[in-house]
């Protein structure tokens, strides 16, 4: 090889890659702040206030995904996304059952795993 082309190689390195910026997180709700989020919640006139879900699906999708579960024994609502709560809906429509696996709990999947056995 001659000098020239040997020099020329050492000239285009290729740089190294950039580091991209983290990507932000996507926001978390409640179960209830997406249903409502979609329309999913009503108002009866009476009693007084009291809600109901419009969509069926979403009831079986707190069953299946522990949300319940999560609620009772950390005091406070299960957090997940927009997407994945669509997904959890999705989930429960179709037998049988799936879990989507960023909406279960740790206590469904705890039973998962104990039926599974």
């Amino acid at each position: 090889m001659s000098k020239a082309y040997e020099s020329k190689r050492e000239d285009t390195k290729p740089e190294p890659p950039k580091d991209e910026p983290p990507q932000p997180e996507a926001e978390k709700f409640s179960p209830h702040e997406c249903a409502l989020h979609f329309g999913l919640v009503g108002t009866l006139r009476v009693p007084l206030g009291q809600t109901y879900y419009t969509d069926q699906r979403h009831p079986m999708a707190r069953t299946i995904h522990g949300w319940d579960k999560h609620e009772y024994h950390e005091g406070g609502p299960f957090k997940l996304t927009l997407a994945d709560y669509k997904a959890a809906l999705k989930s429960a429509e179709t037998f049988p059952y799936q879990p989507h696996k960023p909406a279960l709990t740790k206590y469904a999947a705890e039973e998962y795993r104990k039926a599974a056995k």
